[in-house]
Parts: structure tokens; sequence; C-alpha cells
């Protein structure tokens, strides 16, 4: 998917996961795509009230991402 999004010239973004996890992923993004356009989004890992839902989604719809990679983690 990054290697399409690179030549079709497409937004991508990252959504959530770990910051270490998240790291590690957009070393490996850069690697794979390197002129993917990349936009991050990246709120804290915790639960987030109503508001900052909103305000996340806000932030996305006006990020021009076109493809949005969402990490929802696993249950230990």
């Amino acid at each position: 998917v990054l290697g399409l999004a690179q030549g079709e010239g497409l937004a991508v973004g990252f959504f959530r996961g770990q910051p270490d996890v998240l790291e590690q992923l957009l070393e490996f993004a850069v690697a794979v795509a390197k002129g993917a356009h990349r936009v991050f989004v990246q709120p804290p890992f915790r639960p987030h009230s109503e508001s900052e839902v909103e305000q996340q989604i806000q932030q996305i719809n006006s990020s021009g991402v076109q493809i949005l990679f969402v990490g929802l983690g696993c249950p230990k």
C-alpha cells in the first residue's frame, strides 16, 4: 500500500498505536516509500473524551490524508 501511495502521490497518515511501535513503523514507511507524502497524526495513547475525539476527527479531515492506517493494538 505504501509503494502504491508513493506511485500515486497520495498522502498517508498513521493514527494511534504505541509511540515506540509508531516510530518503528515510520522508519519502515520512509524506507519503503521514500517519495510518499506522509502526514502523521498521533494523539496520546490513552482514553479520550468525546470532545478530544471530535477534535481528532477534524484534524484528520483537514490534514489532507488520503490513506489512514489505524493502530488498534492488541489486548494483553
